[in-house]
């Protein structure tokens, strides 16, 4: 009875046996040998045993599941983190762009070429005025050795040969020349003192055909669009600012002032651009570069020479200025360069045969003319500057 009361429960922890436990229970009870008994727990199985072993089966089944879910998940993380998929990264390349350029830093300048005309001047002459038109270069007037002259000099720009062609009404020296159609006009000057006379040229005649507003001399005409512009100059007593424009040569305009009065300037016309360069001002020589806009009358300074330079030639082509000759405090140029307007960079380019300043100059389609000029000693040689 002990026995059958001791095995109504499980292992003695006090948890009821199943209906089944019982009934083996009864059958120890009706047959109470011991024999009997052991044979008896050996051959029957320990149901509650096999249900913990299957417990145990399915705890280990769910610790392997839940291992191999972390395994993956581990493994997904390592492969993101460190490129282990099985197809190689394609390699990554950074392309840099540059930052827009703020260099001043001028283009490869254009070529120019520097080359005597056989042709010589008559007389040694400089500061003469000097117009390309016709398919040939026109001198007039100029400062020999005995003064001011009065001829007027055909260069012919294929041979060099030299003739004149006709007389001014006026000798003067440091005058200003323009042409409108086929006619040249003469502005001003000096002969002991400056002058206010307009000269005009056409058809093998000259004369005098009206007076500027005040004497001028030592300034440079333009022609742009039709119209004449007289920029710079002196009036015997001062140095002027104001710009003129003129259409016929006997009725003028103020259309602008320049910022810096200036005489003896380096002068070029870009479009609708007329760049003033360097020249005497009232303190004496400068390094201003100025320009004046034709189409609404503004001016402006765009930036400074790194040295001043006076009596020098300043020509285009295309946008591109450059400056020949002149001269800078005692000494005289013979550098040809190319100016960065913006910046005042001057870019060597060639050289003329010697030093040169107030030299005639004209161009023909991209052929600078030089005639005459100083180096100190006035000159009697006529050279071309052609643009490559």
């Amino acid at each position: 009875m002990l026995l059958t009361k001791g095995l109504s429960t499980l292992d003695g922890c006090g948890i009821p046996a199943p209906r089944w436990w019982h009934d083996r229970l009864a059958t120890v009870s009706a047959e109470p040998s011991a024999v009997h008994l052991r044979l008896w727990l050996v051959a029957t199985p320990y149901r509650g045993t096999g249900v913990a072993r299957r417990r145990r089966r399915q705890l280990r089944l769910a610790r392997t599941i839940v291992l191999g879910f972390t395994l993956i998940i581990l493994l997904a993380l390592l492969t993101s983190q460190c490129g282990g998929s099985t197809k190689p990264h394609a390699a990554r390349t950074t392309t840099t762009r540059p930052p827009p350029s703020t260099s001043t830093t001028a283009p490869p300048p254009t070529g120019v070429a520097v080359a005597p005309l056989p042709g010589r001047l008559p007389e040694k002459l400089s500061r003469a005025a000097a117009v390309g038109t016709a398919g040939h270069v026109l001198l007039l007037g100029g400062l020999a050795d005995t003064g001011s002259v009065s001829s007027i000099l055909q260069i012919d720009p294929a041979t060099g040969n030299v003739q004149q062609t006709g007389t001014l009404a006026v000798a003067t020296h440091d005058a200003m020349a323009a042409a409108l159609g086929s006619t040249v006009y003469l502005f001003g000057g000096g002969e002991t003192v400056s002058i206010d006379t307009v000269q005009a040229y056409g058809g093998g005649h000259s004369g005098v055909i009206g007076h500027l507003p005040e004497p001028r001399s030592d300034g440079v005409a333009v022609a742009v669009g039709g119209r004449i512009y007289l920029v710079g100059g002196y009036n015997g007593r001062v140095v002027l600012h104001d710009v003129l424009m003129t259409t016929d040569g006997t009725t003028f305009v103020v259309i602008a002032h320049l910022p810096v009065a200036v005489r003896y300037p380096a002068v070029t016309v870009v479009g609708t651009t007329i760049y003033v360069i360097g020249g005497q001002a009232a303190g004496g020589p400068t390094t201003t570069i100025q320009s004046i806009n034709v189409a609404d009358g503004t001016t402006k300074v765009d930036a400074q020479l790194p040295q001043s330079i006076l009596g020098a030639t300043a020509f285009a082509f295309g946008n591109e200025v450059f400056v020949a000759g002149g001269q800078t405090g005692s000494a005289y140029r013979a550098e040809v360069d190319r100016l960065d307007v913006a910046t005042g960079r001057l870019t060597p380019v060639a050289s003329l045969p010697g030093p040169l300043a107030v030299a005639a100059s004209a161009t023909l389609g991209n052929t600078l003319y030089l005639a005459g000029g100083e180096s100190p000693a006035r000159l009697d040689q006529i050279l071309t500057v052609t643009g490559g």
